[in-house]
């Protein structure tokens, strides 16, 4: 890292701070899921020893010392929990990225803003303006911006003197047409579907040949590392011990095909739909995904709490196409309910809103075989040898319930229409 002494103290950073906002945090335990983080420290520590300090946990972009505070920003690059050392940490900054197709115009605008605040800064980053106008570097500039946000682009452009534009201006304007199409061709992720509480297809849960409180979910409780269970009536809400266990766990059912698992997850996101959409201005309606690429992206209204999303033969643990197999902090936020999460995903980053329930079916016949994050043979372990298990294992086993199915779901009558 190399000083930049006695840079300008402007007002960007508070036009930051009002147009986008930060949320403040005292306690590092509610960190784990922040990827961003400005982080006001003690003056008494020099830079480079708070460099040294925070740089294995983190990407540090820069430390800087306003005049009246010193602060660090900063990328984690994973979801361990932070450990800032003996840094005195005065106040934790998160920037407000919830829903934004723009994070990474937002967070430039950010490192900008906060680098012209501080009289003396350490950085670890430089900006690259490109000086050749294409097609890939126009494209590369809308990267996560929103539609509006794209078009505001080119209309600025076109608004522009004709004689008075630049090089950027001119390329925009006589290639608009043709720089939107192959943007909306490489942006566009796969459609999800969505199924309605009232399609009349779906099957009334009373008439599974195995009723909800005769399906059971295990799980391994990561506390005394003993099997612990629930019936699908307590996963949607049992009105005799108040159990609503689809706000805890994501729910996996597995078993071979044609036994109508698929049905009877729809039948179980409609009901959840219905609890928690009823009185809306649509009817209550669940996702249905095949990928976590197929998720809506960004500001789309339907990522939101209480919507139920169905991933139908969602197989985490193998490559998917060009790109790796799901990580284990992508398996943390898939299966995070209380808080949901962000992680990264061809087109744009997947966000799911909290409590949005989640059930997956699986052709898979173990935990292990779903995703490999998972121990072989997960509920034969001994419970010392589940409480011996790593952080990040054990992270899963809270999140994620298991209900293996052998027979049949379909009464013979109807198997045929519904099974798929």
């Amino acid at each position: 890292m190399a000083p930049r002494k006695q840079l300008p103290h402007g007002d960007a950073l508070a036009n930051f701070m009002n147009r986008i906002g930060f949320d403040e945090f005292d306690d590092i335990q509610k960190l784990i899921k922040k990827r961003w983080l400005l982080v006001r420290i003690d003056r008494a520590q020099s830079l480079q020893y708070t460099c040294s300090q925070l740089e294995n946990f983190c990407d540090i972009l820069g430390v800087g010392d306003a005049g009246s505070h010193r602060s660090v920003l900063m990328r984690r690059v994973n979801y361990v929990k932070p450990d800032f050392g003996d840094t005195n940490v005065v106040k934790i900054f998160v920037p407000k990225l919830n829903g934004r197709r723009n994070v990474n115009d937002v967070m430039f605008e950010l490192v900008q803003a906060w680098e012209a605040a501080q009289h003396y800064v350490v950085t670890n980053y430089a900006f690259h303006t490109p000086t050749t106008i294409d097609t890939n570097t126009i494209l590369d500039e809308w990267a996560g911006r929103t539609e509006a946000e794209v078009l505001t682009d080119i209309v600025d452009a076109r608004s522009a003197p004709k004689a008075k534009r630049n090089k950027r201006q001119h390329f925009l304007v006589t290639n608009a047409a043709t720089l939107i199409q192959i943007r909306r061709a490489k942006t566009t992720p796969p459609v999800s579907s969505v199924v309605s509480s009232n399609d009349p297809g779906l099957l009334p849960l009373a008439s599974f040949s195995t009723p909800p409180s005769g399906i059971v979910f295990r799980y391994r409780d990561v506390g005394d590392g003993s099997v612990k269970s629930f019936t699908l009536r307590q996963y949607i809400y049992d009105h005799q011990t108040g159990a609503m266990e689809h706000t805890r766990f994501a729910a996996v059912l597995m078993g071979p095909l044609r036994i109508g698992k698929t049905p009877l997850v729809k039948s179980v996101a409609a009901n959840l739909a219905m609890v928690y959409q009823q009185g809306g201005q649509s009817d209550p309606f669940a996702l249905i995904i095949n990928t976590v690429e197929a998720m809506p992206r960004g500001t789309d209204p339907r990522v939101r709490s209480g919507v139920p999303v169905i991933a139908d033969d969602l197989r985490p643990g193998v490559p998917r196409g060009g790109r790796p197999a799901h990580t284990v902090e992508d398996m943390k936020v898939i299966g995070d309910i209380p808080d949901g999460g962000d992680l990264s995903a061809r087109y744009l980053d997947v966000h799911f809103a909290s409590m949005m329930p989640r059930l997956f079916t699986s052709n898979d016949s173990e935990p292990h075989n779903f995703h490999p994050a998972f121990p072989a043979g997960l509920f034969d372990m001994s419970n010392e040898a589940v409480l011996a298990l790593d952080d990040h294992t054990k992270a899963l086993l809270k999140r994620f319930a298991f209900c293996k199915i052998e027979n049949s779901l379909i009464p013979a009558a109807i198997s045929n229409e519904f099974v798929q």
